[in-house]
């Protein structure tokens, strides 16, 4: 019993290590439920709930060794340090598969392993105390006992914690709260059933005839999947073996299950008892399990499963205990002084030994009898079962690399990608039939994956036919298998779909094999079994999607053949099966189709979802360069909302604005994007100040962490109203931090997007009062408060209607002062101190003094060559005195006086310039240069990936950096214009990165969310 509750642990142990690898890769962790081996993570979590039942049998039992001074079946006593050492590692192995349960996201399995070892542990503890307590010394032994069973759980609880709780605290929230693990799917598959049982509960369908008997009650329930199994084995096997069978199988299991609780509970040896009472507990989860899953169906689980039923099975027939010990009794001897009282546990300890004597001599004088019996079925098992088994695994083998070697070559991502070829299909092909020698027929899938395999094969003998016309004879022959492989494959799908008639997927894979292997394909036929196929599972929108496909294409071949009648007819029949399809689930597949089916996009609004469905195809719309369409769906767009639990109606307003933005960008419209930028500006403002007066909320109600994280990400919006910079501000004044208050101040110096009102100003002129001598003079906080101070009272002055002469002329001069202790060598070097003149020639230009503005303007403009607001002002005074690089900078601005739009907090992208304008040759490369202007304190590294995309997609990547100073990233001052070359050769750049050539169109470019036309490529 305890070699199969270690069997059942080390399967459980084995499945387990194989999902912590899925967990710790993020590749595979990312965006779905994990399941170790298996295909489902409810029967993961249900091979777990064996394990954990198994290690915790285990536990109670070496647990159990260590007290009790107990000989084994050679009469020699066990080891004490080894059973505890055993307690480290039976508690770390529990620990180990609790976690991987929880983390799986099987709620059914979580639930119901919890329970059991809730009940199995309090069976445990409370048999301990009772049979133990009247010993002499026992109390203090079981005290130590439990303490370090709980120092050894906490101490694994410490050991393990670090690497997993980050995924364990994500996964708990998950348990609960993801969409897809809500229960609602089980109740419409229930409600089904309950509609099958009803039809045929007296006798039933018969066994395994559910997932086919259910199908024309579950049509259009499901639209992306087929019923197969109830997800309650109860439930299923009622409606496959009727009623009163289900009464009589379950009633039967019940009666055993309290049976075997009953004499496990009374058993004396404490390995018998605790190794069944841990199998019955086992058998209860998964039994309860069951009741939402059907893990018993898959044979590793109904395997382990058995082998519980077994322990529990063993401890059945065993010598057990007598019940209650009656009092303590006098063994008659003769009266008197000689009387000798002895306790009535040692002898029935003694009596208990003669017996097992009697029976141990008995056995060993007929034991050769009892051998010869069990080696003699033994063999017989051995010879009968041995060869199927054998053979059943050498086909599952093969079975099980056919499939990966399948999927492997399927996957785009692989080597196999580009350099595939008929010997690799040869091979896969070669596995299928080895597996399907035993099979037969019973494995309708295995025929339907070797059909596909010949499919494949005969395909690429065709291609490989193509290629090499020198070799006539290697042509024909090549055509001749292709053919006969075609041949095959239909006669193995004609199988399948007799051996499955309800799974329509058979019936299509056997109608494109019908199709591919036709130069002319009779249509007719053809959509027939199409047809066929979609009548056996008519709810499903993969199904519905397949068949509009061959219509689709049928109505290709009819125009390209001019049979205008049944064009027509073929392209009606899959503009209906599309739009039924795109009713019941979204896809882009299938509005790509029906734009190519030149279906108005108006009609296709009526049948998408205003809100998150609409935002896609607006996005494969601008993908798809199909602006024009994207235009009139961003206008439908904008008049409708989504639900408002998914986002509010003032920031779905603020993203239309921003799409109107972008696709002014893409259309070359330059008066459409200042007009959508302005509107864009505007909506995200108000959003924002909508955001903000909830955070002030939340810090009236209490809740300064809510307000924490609110305001957290109000600052990390691209654009950003001064109201956010006053808020963090006045926080931070409130803790006491003048050096902070001044560092979140600076915003408001450096905007020159949004700039601050006259209250605003204000306001920040009020929180930076009386702070002086809250700052030392040595710190480098010092200079920006200095500065802060002065450029917002002479930008305050500068755009008042009255101006206050002598707090300007104190500003001007405190700042000029500044600029000149900056020139001193050991002075702290600030890498926006060009701001400081550029603020002192503000001031100057107020006061009237434009010669002394014009001196602070080319000082800023020595510090910061291209400092677009200082040739700006310099240019509205002296235009004349601009140099040619100046000029440039400033004809650049007046053309793009609105951005593309702003790629980061503190970065916007200007324009985009190419010198070659269209790309006719696959060796023709062109200078492409990035214009971004920085509004933001950038002083750290820096850098943006571009993505360059064609009408199908992103085709390569690059990154921004700055070439000219010889630096791997970007260090930008506030104000300054960056000219970023990137050299472009997109062919040599998509065949890199993409493996794949580019389609004709507008090539793009995609930085922060931001998109621009770069060049146009007209490669045919």
């Amino acid at each position: 019993m305890i070699a199969v509750l270690c069997a059942v642990a080390v399967a459980a142990l084995g499945n387990a290590a194989r999902f912590y690898v899925q967990v710790f890769s993020d590749a595979a962790a990312e965006g779905r439920s994990l399941t170790g081996t298996f295909f489902n993570r409810n029967h993961f979590g249900f091979m777990m709930t064996l394990g954990i039942m198994a290690v915790s049998g285990l536990l109670a039992i070496s647990a159990t060794k260590n007290r009790h001074h107990v000989y084994d079946f050679r009469n020699r006593a066990l080891d004490r340090e080894r059973s505890q050492g055993v307690l480290f590692l039976l508690t770390f192995l529990l620990l180990f598969l609790v976690v991987a349960q929880a983390l799986c996201l099987s709620r059914g399995a979580f639930l119901t392993s919890t329970f059991g070892l809730m009940a199995f542990w309090s069976v445990w503890v409370l048999h301990y105390f009772r049979h133990d307590r009247q010993k002499i010394g026992a109390d203090a032994k079981n005290r130590q006992t439990m303490l370090v069973l709980a120092i050894l759980f906490g101490g694994a609880l410490c050991v393990a914690m670090p690497w997993i709780l980050e995924a364990l605290s994500e996964r708990y929230a998950e348990l609960l709260t993801v969409d897809g693990l809500n229960g609602e799917g089980r109740l419409k598959v229930w409600s089904i059933s309950m509609k099958l049982f009803r039809q045929y509960g007296i006798w039933g369908v018969g066994l395994g005839g559910y997932g086919v008997a259910v199908q024309p009650l579950e049509n259009g329930v499901f639209p992306q999947a087929l019923i197969v199994h109830a997800h309650n084995d109860y439930l299923e096997l009622a409606c496959e073996i009727g009623l009163p069978m289900a009464i009589i199988l379950f009633a039967l299991g019940g009666w055993l299950w309290c049976r075997w609780m009953h004499v496990v509970r009374r058993q004396h040896d404490f390995v018998y008892h605790w190794a069944g009472m841990a199998a019955l507990v086992a058998l209860a989860s998964c039994a309860a399990h069951e009741f939402v899953e059907y893990s018993l169906l898959t044979w590793p689980n109904a395997f382990a499963f058995t082998a519980m039923m077994a322990v529990a099975s063993a401890c059945f027939g065993v010598q057990r205990g007598t019940g209650k010990k009656s009092a303590a009794s006098v063994v008659p001897t003769p009266s008197g002084d000689d009387a000798v009282f002895v306790d009535p546990e040692e002898a029935e300890q003694k009596l208990r030994s003669e017996e097992r004597h009697s029976h141990h001599e008995n056995f060993r004088r007929n034991r050769w009898r009892y051998r010869l019996g069990y080696l003699a079925f033994a063999i017989l098992l051995l010879v009968v079962n041995y060869p199927p088994l054998l053979r059943d695994l050498n086909s599952g083998i093969h079975a099980t690399r056919l499939l990966h070697g399948y999927e492997e070559l399927q996957a785009e991502d692989t080597a196999f990608h580009w350099g595939k070829s008929s010997q690799d299909y040869r091979r896969l092909l070669a596995f299928a039939d080895r597996a399907l020698r035993h099979w037969n027929s019973s494995r309708p899938k295995m025929l339907a994956v070797r059909a596909e395999v010949r499919q494949q094969l005969a395909v690429m003998l065709e291609d490989e036919a193509g290629s090499q016309p020198s070799s006539l004879k290697q042509v024909g022959e090549n055509l001749e298998e292709a053919v006969r492989l075609r041949q095959l494959a239909l006669a193995d799908l004609k199988e399948t779909c007799s051996r499955v008639p309800g799974y329509g997927d058979y019936v299509f894979q056997y109608a494109k094999v019908l199709e591919s292997g036709q130069t002319a394909p009779d249509w007719k036929n053809v959509l027939a079994y199409y047809d066929w196929g979609l009548s056996r599972q008519p709810g499903i929108a993969d199904s519905i999607r397949t068949t509009s496909d061959a219509y689709a294409r049928a109505w290709l071949w009819a125009i390209q053949n001019r049979q205008v009648q049944e064009a027509l007819d073929y392209r009606q029949h899959a503009i209906d099966g599309y739009l039924h399809s795109l009713d019941l689930h979204y896809s882009q597949k299938v509005l790509v189709a029906l734009r190519l089916l030149q279906v108005p996009l108006e009609e296709l609004l009526a049948h998408v979802k205003p809100g998150k469905n609409q935002q896609q195809f607006f996005e494969s719309l601008m993908d798809s360069q199909d602006y024009s369409a994207a235009e009139i769906l961003l206008d439908a767009m904008a008049g409708s909302f989504p639900e408002p639990e998914e986002i509010s109606a003032e920031e779905w307003t603020m993203q239309v604005a921003k799409d109107k933005v972008f696709l002014a960008e893409m259309n070359g419209n330059l008066d459409g994007r200042r007009k959508a930028w302005m509107d864009y500006q505007a909506k995200s403002a108000i959003w924002q100040s909508m955001r903000l007066a909830t955070h002030q909320e939340l810090l009236d109600a209490g809740k300064d962490w809510e307000a924490e994280e609110l305001l957290r990400s109000l600052e990390q919006e691209k654009i950003q109203i001064p109201q956010i910079t006053l808020c963090r501000a006045r926080q931070l004044k409130l803790l006491g931090r003048p050096a902070d208050v001044v560092l979140a101040l600076l915003p408001l110096a450096y905007s020159l997007q949004n700039c601050p009102s006259q209250n605003e100003l204000q306001d920040a002129l009020e929180l930076l009062a009386g702070m002086r001598g809250a700052i030392s003079a040595n710190s480098p906080v010092a200079l920006r408060y200095e500065f802060l101070l002065n450029a917002l009272v002479i930008r305050k002055n500068s755009e008042a209607e009255s101006v206050d002469h002598e707090e300007m002329v104190n500003a001007v001069a405190r700042l000029e002062q500044l600029y000149a202790i900056q020139q001193d060598k050991n002075a702290a070097r600030w890498l926006q101190e060009h701001l400081i003149a550029f603020y002192a020639g503000r001031g100057q230009e107020a006061l009237g003094n434009l010669d002394q503005a014009c001196m602070d303007y080319r000082m800023a403009l020595a510090r910061c060559p291209n400092f677009l607001p200082g040739i700006q002002r310099l240019a509205q005074i002296r235009n004349e005195e601009l140099n040619p690089a100046e000029q440039k900078l400033l004809e650049l601005q007046r053309r793009v006086d609105c951005p593309i739009g702003i790629v980061s907090n503190g970065m916007v992208w200007m324009d985009v310039e190419s010198s070659r304008e269209t790309i006719q040759e696959l060796y023709e490369t062109s200078q492409c240069t990035f214009v971004l202007l920085c509004t933001g304190d950038l002083n750290y590294s820096q850098e943006w990936q571009v993505a360059f995309r064609d009408r199908r997609g992103v085709v390569f990547h690059k990154k921004l950096i700055d070439k000219s100073m010889g630096a791997k990233f970007l260090t930008m001052r506030v104000g300054e214009v960056m000219l970023l070359p990137m050299q472009l050769h997109p062919n040599v750049d998509v065949t890199g990165w993409a493996r794949r050539k580019l389609v004709d169109g507008e090539l793009t470019a995609e930085c922060g969310g931001c998109r621009a036309n770069v060049l146009k490529l007209d490669l045919e």
